[in-house]
C-alpha cells in the first residue's frame, strides 16, 4: 500500500501567479500541483492535492488525512493567523505535518 500525503492549500492560493506576482511570483497553483505530483510519483507516494477558500473544507480534508493515516503538507494562508478550528483538527493528526508558506 503506497504511503499517502495530503497537500492542502488555503484561501486565495488559487490566485497564485496572478495575485501580486511581484510578491508571490508567477508560478501558478497548477504548476505547484504538477511539481508535487512529480515528486510524489518518484517517491512512491499517493498524493491528494487540494485548495479551498473555505475553512470547513480544509478541516474536512484534515479529518480525511487523519483517517487515512496520511502526512500533511499545509499552506493555510491567512488561516494560519486565526483559525482555531483548523489548528484543532491538525492537533488530532498523529502523522507528520509540515506547514509551509509562499
Amino acid at each position: 500500500m503506497p504511503r499517502r500525503v495530503f497537500v492542502l492549500n488555503g484561501p486565495n492560493l488559487n490566485l497564485l501567479g496572478q495575485r501580486e506576482p511581484h510578491l508571490y511570483g508567477y508560478t501558478t497553483l497548477d504548476e505547484v500541483k504538477a511539481n508535487c505530483e512529480r515528486v510524489a510519483e518518484s517517491q512512491g507516494f499517493d498524493l491528494f492535492f487540494g485548495q479551498s477558500n473555505y475553512e470547513g473544507q480544509l478541516v474536512d480534508w484534515v479529518h480525511e488525512a487523519r483517517t487515512a493515516k496520511a502526512a500533511i503538507v499545509i499552506n493555510p494562508a491567512g488561516l494560519s493567523f486565526f483559525s482555531v478550528p483548523l489548528l484543532d483538527s491538525l492537533k488530532t493528526v498523529s502523522e507528520p505535518i509540515f506547514e509551509v508558506h509562499v
